[in-house]
This record gives structure tokens, sequence and C-alpha cells, in this order.
């Protein structure tokens, strides 16, 4: 097959987040977030520090700007413009921002903003959070300030990041017994309204802006072909995947998770004019995040679910025991082209590994170096099979907390000197192997980038 070139204007970049990256989790007069209040799992770092950022951006960007980033994708904190999720701004967390903006500027980097990724502010789950209809008007009340703020600096924005992975948090929530399943899925479409009254208002006041959902979405296969493991991973891929992309973006909910939520006596309840307002986003791009696909089979008879996960025997497999799919990331992006027809940035994808920093201040990593390359190499076979791919940013752009695994857990071009659980270290900036590999790539516009990489 012969391999299209990447557009001109192809937004290569990486991303972080606010929660995993920022820090000063006090500063400024910013609010509490329930990850900022959060029980860590064991042995691993809290957000409060991270890789505090929120003091070393100019630094960090400024070495975005050496690799040669188009964008870079980061969140923007709702509790440093909102304290307490709603009623007065904070001026500082708007000052802050600004800041990021101009350094970005500086450096020649299209921000893509995240209005949402994580970080609900506390004293909104205080009152019952997603699940609560109020936290819809905070939210597009936080939306609106940050879109007229900051328009038109900002061009991308993304409106909640992957949305079906807080769904699956708050599954997992029921199933042991600490919320409804109707409270998921009440939470789950209060999002929907809220995601979708926000690009209505940007569409409407700052056309300008290309607005969109950013779920993470993956490719399903059936362990087998027994028509049991067929059906199991049609209904997995319906709640994990179609659910969010459906009502997102084709304006209705996808009738195999309606079903199954009817099943459990789950149903949301639905204001009357909250379908018309979903119907009425139409969002700008596709944003998702992509990292493995996931193979499924039958569950047992007698399972709360009909699926189960599984490894997939055909893959190999990361040290943290995710699948290694590259091929299935070419076969995400047929089947989301195929069914929504928009134009896509994918705003994560990368390999966590365990980086080693060496005495004279290397980390050599190229399982990470393979990992990208060989994403990029199906996504470049995806844009000469007509898919309009139009930016790859890589998770991420700097070691940050991983929300599992703390500083155990690195996904950067940059190692930052963190102790694996709460130990601040020095916060130095080390380049990795993989920062010349990929400020190489961007330099080439993916030229070099021509089949995957042997092991």
């Amino acid at each position: 097959m012969a391999l299209a070139d990447f557009p001109k204007d192809f937004l290569w970049g990486a991303s972080t987040s606010a929660y995993q990256y920022e820090g000063a989790y006090n500063t400024d007069g910013k609010g509490l977030s329930v990850q900022d209040v959060a029980t860590p799992p064991a042995g691993t770092a809290d957000f409060k520090i991270t890789s505090d950022g929120y003091h070393h951006y100019p630094e960090d960007i400024s070495l975005y700007g050496e690799m040669g980033f188009k964008s870079y994708r980061f969140s923007i904190a709702w509790t440093r413009i909102y304290p307490n999720g709603a009623g007065e701004v904070n001026q500082a967390g708007l000052d802050y921002y600004q800041d990021v903006l101009d350094q970005l500027k500086a450096q020649h980097i299209e921000p893509v903003a995240t209005l949402f990724h994580f970080d609900l502010p506390a004293a909104l789950q205080k009152q019952g959070g997603w699940a609560n209809r109020a936290t819809i008007d905070a939210f597009v009340q936080y939306a609106k300030t940050v879109l007229n703020h900051f328009s038109p600096q900002i061009t991308y924005y993304q409106t909640i990041n992957e949305q079906n992975m807080l769904f699956a948090g708050m599954l997992a929530a029921a199933l042991k017994g600490k919320m409804t399943l109707q409270e998921v899925a009440q939470a789950n479409h209060n999002m929907f309204v809220a995601a979708a009254k926000v690009m209505i208002y940007a569409h409407e006041h700052h056309p300008e802006i290309k607005i969109g959902p950013a779920p993470n979405l993956v490719a399903v296969y059936p362990l087998t072909p027994r028509p049991e493991d067929a059906l199991a991973a049609n209904v997995y891929d319906s709640v994990r995947n179609l659910l969010f992309g459906d009502v997102t973006i084709l304006g209705h909910y996808n009738h195999v998770a309606w079903h199954l939520f009817e099943q459990f006596h789950a149903t949301p309840e639905i204001a009357a004019d909250d379908m018309a307002t979903i119907a009425a986003a139409h969002p700008d791009l596709l944003y998702f995040n992509y990292y493995n696909t996931e193979t499924i089979r039958a569950a047992e008879p007698g399972s709360t679910l009909p699926f189960k996960k599984v490894i997939n025997p055909f893959l190999d497999q990361t040290e943290f025991g995710w699948d290694l799919d590259p091929a299935g990331f070419r076969l995400t992006l047929r089947q989301l082209y195929d069914r929504y027809n928009l134009p896509m940035i994918i705003t994560e994808n990368g390999l966590g590994a365990h980086d080693t920093l060496t005495a004279d201040g290397k980390v050599h990593d190229p399982y990470r170096i393979k990992y990208l390359n060989d994403h990029i190499y199906q996504m470049r076979l995806a844009i000469g099979e007509g898919i309009p791919v139009i930016g790859y940013h890589v998770w991420s752009a700097i070691d940050l907390v991983s929300t599992h695994e703390g500083f155990t857990k690195r996904y950067g071009f940059i190692y930052v000197d963190r102790g694996e659980t709460n130990d601040s270290g020095t916060l130095k900036r080390y380049k990795k192997d993989s920062f010349d590999w990929y400020k190489d790539v961007i330099a080439h516009n993916g030229d070099d980038v021509t089949k995957q990489v042997e092991d």
C-alpha cells in the first residue's frame, strides 16, 4: 500500500491534564477538586505536587517548542476558575491560563483545551456531583466564562474527557454498592446535556471554535467466533463506545445500551427538552483517546453483566498488562469514520512504563519509540485510506501522576525527578531518547515513519 503524506498543517503534539500535571492544588485561590480530596492507591503519589507544572510551565513549554510541537492539548482546572464550582470567578486562575497561552503563542504552538478532565469541584460532588442536574448549570456557566474570556485565542476545545471512563468508574462503584445504577445513568445523562449546551453556545457565540467530545474509543473483538462471544462483544461495544459516540454525535441513545439500562431499571430521568438539546449540538470534530483494543467473551451464567474482558492471546502486553495493538488503532479509525463521518484529532495515545534515569542523566526508552512509531505508521495508513485525521497528541508531553500508579508508571517525553510516592525529588527535567525521536518525526512531518519497528 502506498503511504500518504500527512497534511502539511497536521497538528503534531502531546497532552497533559491539569490535576495530573499542575500540582499547586491550593495555590492562588484554587478550590479543591475530587482529585485533591481523594485517597490515592497505596504507595503512589497524590495530586498535590504532581510535576509542579504550575510553577514549571514556562520551562516545559520551551521544551515543547524545542521538540517542534504544532499543538499542545491541556486541560483547564474548573476549580482554578470557580473554586467552589460556581459563584465568584477566581481572576488568578484566568491569569494563569492566559500566561500559559502566551507562552504557547511564543513557541508557535496551537492550544487544544479540555474543559473537564476528571476533576469535578469537590463542593459540587458534596451536592450530588453529576447526578445532580444543578451541576449542568454550573458546568455551562464555567465553560461560558472560559470560552468568552479566551476567544479567539483557543480554537480547539474538548468538552468532557473520557466520559465513558468516568461512567465505567461509577459503574464499578455501583457494583460495590456505593451508588445506584440509576444514579450512574443519571450522572452520565447529565454530562451529555451539559456538553451539548456548551457546544450549542460555542457555535452561537464563537463560530471560530471547533468543539467536540473526547471519549476513549476502541475496537472490540470477540474472543472466539462463538455467537455468545460475538453477542457479548456487541453489548460491551455498545456500552463502552457507541453509547458515548451516538449520543454526543448522532444525538440519540444507542439502543443496545438503552435496553441494558432498562433491564437493570436504571434509565435516567430525561427532561422534556434534553434530547432536542443533545441532537442540536452538532460537534465539529471527534476528539478521542486510544491506547489498546478490548477483547470480550461471554460471561458465566448468573453474572451481573453479560460480558467479560479478557487478554487477547494474539497480542503482546505492556508491563502493566495492556494489550499492544497498533493495527487495532487503524481499525478503530475506520470504524469511527464509517459511523460518525467527522474529522478526528487523537488527543491521547502513549505507553506507560517504568523508566530509569541513568547516572549521566539519560532515559533510554526504545519501547516507547516502538509503540509510538507503530501507531503513527497505522495512522498514516488510515490517512491514505481517506480518513480525515488532522492531529495526533501523545500521552503525555511530560511525566505526570498516573491516576492509579502514581510516578511508577511514566508516559512522557520528558522525565521529571519525582519520588514514586510523595517525595517531591528535585523536579528537574531530563529529555528521554523519545524526545529527540519525536522531534525528528515532527520535523519531517511523519515522512520517515514508513513501517513498523521489529522487536
